[in-house]
């Protein structure tokens, strides 16, 4: 309530308005993201050094597997977009609540058709064993275009 000017603020108050700053930043930081980024760094720099050893214990060969794992890298990391989540979901409520020949029909994907000598064609369908694997595995997608 002086007229005056007012005196510099202690050095324990100071430290404590940072803290409290550093705190409220803190609160707001994405740190998810910056985990993300720091993983995505710490993996490149490991790929690095995986494919330097590789390439010098095998001269430049490449395996089918290591292929398979660029296109993969390539493809975005595997994240399920929200149709495949929900195509998963309807999946997964069949395998519980369905009956066996339902489930044989929406699972099975062999289709062997065979030809008559009048002209005509029967068509009988079959569940491979990883037909029979994915109807009884929940949370695995029934494959594209099957």
């Amino acid at each position: 309530m002086a007229h005056g000017p007012q005196p510099p603020a202690s050095r324990g108050y100071r430290a404590y308005q940072l803290l409290i700053c550093g705190m409220l930043l803190a609160a707001m930081f994405n740190w998810k993201l910056a985990a993300e980024i720091w993983n995505r760094k710490t993996a490149v720099k490991a790929k690095q050094v995986e494919s330097r050893d590789k390439s010098n214990s095998e001269d430049g060969e490449h395996s089918e597997s290591e292929e398979e794992e660029d296109e993969d890298d390539k493809k975005g990391g595997g994240k399920v977009g929200f149709r495949d989540r929900k195509i998963i979901e309807y999946e997964n409520r069949i395998r519980q609540y369905s009956t066996p020949d339902k489930i044989f029909r929406y699972f099975a994907t062999l289709r062997v058709v065979q030809e008559l000598p009048d002209g005509t064609s029967t068509s009988e369908v079959y569940m491979t064993p990883q037909d029979f694997l994915r109807s009884i595995t929940p949370g695995v997608k029934q494959p594209e275009g099957q």
